[in-house]
């Protein structure tokens, strides 16, 4: 038999799993492997909380504290583009155009 904690957590996840993981796909520009990873960090950290602190507002708890999941999870996406944009600019500058 599921312990309390157990099923309030998977009522939470029938509730929410959705909503957060279309913001978050929205966040990351349809990213949806991306957004799948920051969305199960998310609820890793719902099961960790205290359950009185999150009681009666689960949903907008989710939202508020993965929001920087979200941020960061961006941020590293662009950081990874720039580095990329910028060895292929070095790469083009080293090819001799006029060979």
């Amino acid at each position: 038999m599921k312990n309390e904690k157990e099923k309030r957590f998977q009522e939470a996840v029938r509730e929410h799993e959705a909503k957060l993981m279309g913001y978050a796909a929205f966040l990351l520009h349809g990213d949806v492997s991306r957004a799948q990873d920051v969305v199960q960090d998310c609820f890793f950290k719902l099961w960790q909380a205290n359950y009185d602190s999150v009681k009666g507002h689960i949903g907008a708890w989710l939202f508020t504290v993965c929001a920087p999941e979200f941020q960061t999870t961006r941020s590293a996406k662009i950081k990874v583009g720039l580095a990329f944009l910028v060895e292929v600019y070095i790469l083009v500058c080293e090819l001799d155009i006029n060979a």
